[in-house]
Formats: C-alpha cells, structure tokens, sequence
C-alpha cells in the first residue's frame, strides 16, 4: 500500500510538468494579431516592415499614420487585414498582397500613397472606402487588379477617377 502512495505521489508533479511544458508549447503556436504598436516597430530605417509569420492577421490601424512606411512584405500566414490598416500612409506606394488573405475590411488604404495593388481571388471581403478619403481621393491610384467574381460598389467611395 504503501508502494501505491509513493507512485502517485511522484506522478503528480510530472503529470504538472507535462501539462504545463503542453501549454509553453501551444502558446508558441497560437495565432497572433499584429497591433499598432508592434506594426510600427517593424518598421526599419530604409521605411520597410517585414511582418513575421507568427502573425496571423494585421489589426484595426496597425500601420495608419506610419509617415515613414514605404513598403511592406505581407507572410502568407496573414488571412485579415483589418479596418485602415495602411491608412494615412503617403509615402507606401505600392503592396502585395498574398493568396492567404480572405478579408479586407473598411478604409484600409484610404489616405494611403497606393498606386497599384492586386486584390487575389482569394479575399472574398472587401470593406468600404477603401482608397478613398485621402489628400487626393484616389487621385493617385493607377491600377487596381481584382480576383472577386463580384466588386462592392463602395470600394471606390469618393474616387473620382
């Protein structure tokens, strides 16, 4: 009997340690949203983020106001893209954006520097007001290449050309 005691009492601590190295190792894995804060830290001397590819998605105005981003590198493990993300950002010219992304909500782009962007099939959303309300209502805008079957009509709210 006594024997029986010693085990389970020597178990208990290891089953402890499996439990909790079985949580570290999950938290390693767990998605990640990429918030403002972060986004901006990315950003290097040359204006490029690079956004690793522990995130999964990029958050409501992760990069908006970033007057110093010129590029960005978007990892396939991204799938959203949140609400004016990329606003209010002149000087980030051009993006792309990988076969991953499924979701791009409102005014993402609006007050951004785009000149060109490729929407893939994949994204089956896009949110309102997306290259507009910026300094030249999508003035700048020169080509724009979408791979939905179906193009709300708000995308292009206060573009005039």
């Amino acid at each position: 009997m006594t024997r029986k005691k010693e085990i389970a009492m020597t178990s208990r601590p290891m089953v402890f340690l499996i439990c909790f190295l079985g949580l570290f190792a999950s938290d390693k894995s767990r998605s990640e949203v990429l918030t403002d804060d972060a986004a901006v830290a990315l950003i290097d001397s040359n204006g490029h983020a690079e956004i690793p590819e522990n995130y999964t998605s990029i958050d409501i105005r992760a990069f908006d106001g970033a007057q110093t981003l010129r590029s960005v590198t978007i990892p396939d493990s991204i799938t959203k893209i949140g609400e004016y993300a990329f606003s209010n950002t002149p000087y980030l010219t051009s993006i792309v954006i990988p076969s991953s992304v499924t979701a791009i909500y409102d005014g993402t782009f609006s007050g951004s520097g785009i000149k060109s962007i490729k929407i893939p099939s994949s994204v089956t959303y896009v949110g309102w007001n997306n290259f507009s309300l910026g300094i030249n209502n999508c003035d700048i805008l020169e080509s724009v290449e979408i791979g939905m079957s179906e193009i709300p009509n708000e995308i292009f709210t206060d573009c005039t050309n």
